[in-house]
């Protein structure tokens, strides 16, 4: 039970979601944590997040680029690093490092936003060319 993504593309891709995370507010941000990056292949699908996903929260997001450019995203916006990440929606990633460590790359996307119904146990979305 939870929720997953189908790559029904020519194409890998790679995707990031957006779920309900309370704690997140006591950090300063928004409600939500992102979480990625998780490799797609095609024909495959990738269980992201385990649980009765309808009963954590209605509203979830969702972005994905694939190998060729393709794009699938929305309006919020957050800067997160090129490389897997956890993070608070609207707390960012740090610019301030400790000595000798190295910048990580970061983007900026935008979740696409899903409103389900609270009686989804399961939650199976495909991303088509």
């Amino acid at each position: 039970m939870g929720l997953s993504f189908r790559n029904d593309t020519r194409d890998g891709l790679y995707l990031a979601y957006l779920r309900w995370d309370p704690p997140c507010r006591d950090d300063g941000g928004e409600p939500f944590s992102g979480h990625g990056w998780y490799r797609i292949e095609p024909a495959e699908t990738r269980e992201v997040c385990r649980g009765a996903v309808g009963d954590w929260h209605r509203w979830w997001g969702f972005t994905a680029l694939s190998d060729n450019g393709q794009f699938w995203g929305g309006q919020y916006g957050m800067t997160v690093p090129t490389s897997a990440f956890a993070q608070c929606y609207g707390v960012g990633t740090s610019a301030e490092l400790p000595p000798g460590t190295r910048q990580q790359a970061t983007i900026q996307i935008g979740f696409r936003g899903i409103l389900m119904d609270d009686d989804y146990n399961d939650y199976l979305l495909a991303l088509v060319d």
